[in-house]
């Protein structure tokens, strides 16, 4: 595969996620980190956060009057020692069976949820969620699905802004701390540069999307989002 047709390709999938996170609040780290990472394992986890902290930022400014910070206050809060866990185990464990117990659960939660069963939306199962997605973040550069899955608030912007907003916020501190062990540095910056035209694209098209959108589509397809990712990662890691 040449550079060319790797940067194409990595242009399409950062594009397709930022539609998707525009228009639900979610997804963008879901679908385009199992993606960079198939393409080019440079992509992931730095220049995927870094995207991350930008477009989420945008989407969180966007629907800014829906946003209500005491939300997922706690599950930020949380997500720190998740990351810091998350970035020991990225140099003293295998990645590969981690991100195969992670696709089942997530996978198995998605479909508890489509069959009826909510985890209700509580300060320890938000916090829970948070270190989780803290974890998930430094590792394999997508923290969305245990927040997505416990945080489902029934009006879709408030859905889109506070999930944006976290996101934002976490990735920020994640590459903190990448940065801070080394493994964030300038050719993860440029990486991210050169992807952030076709992000912020696809995430102004996702944000006229999601205005069209009801709260209970929004949630089904941040649902339908998790598992795809769970699939994805799974997928990889039996084939690893």
């Amino acid at each position: 595969m040449t550079a060319g047709v790797e940067l194409a390709l990595a242009v399409g999938a950062v594009a397709a996620a930022a539609v998707v996170q525009g228009g639900t609040g979610a997804g963008f780290g879901l679908i385009s980190a199992p993606l960079l990472a198939l393409i080019d394992r440079s992509f992931v986890p730095g220049p995927v956060l870094a995207l991350t902290v930008v477009i989420c930022g945008v989407g969180a400014w966007r629907e800014r009057e829906a946003l209500v910070v005491r939300d997922l206050r706690g599950a930020a809060v949380a997500s720190v020692p998740g990351m810091v866990v998350g970035v020991w185990a990225l140099s003293a464990l295998d990645a590969t069976p981690i991100a195969l117990v992670t696709g089942v659960v997530i996978g198995a939660a998605v479909i508890a949820a489509w069959c009826g069963v909510r985890i209700p939306a509580t300060p320890a199962a938000l916090s829970c969620a948070g270190g989780l997605s803290g974890f998930l973040g430094t590792l394999i550069a997508a923290p969305g699905p245990p927040v997505s899955l416990v945080y489902r608030p029934p009006a879709a912007p408030r859905l889109r802004a506070n999930l944006s907003a976290y996101f934002a916020v976490t990735s920020v501190v994640a590459l903190a701390l990448l940065a801070a062990t080394g493994r964030f540095g300038r050719a993860d910056a440029v990486h991210a540069a050169v992807l952030l035209p076709a992000g912020l694209a696809g995430a102004a098209i996702g944000g006229r999307l999601g205005s069209r959108l009801t709260g209970r589509t929004v949630g089904q397809a941040v649902l339908g989002v998790a598992f795809a990712s769970a699939v994805v990662v799974t997928a990889k890691a039996v084939a690893a």
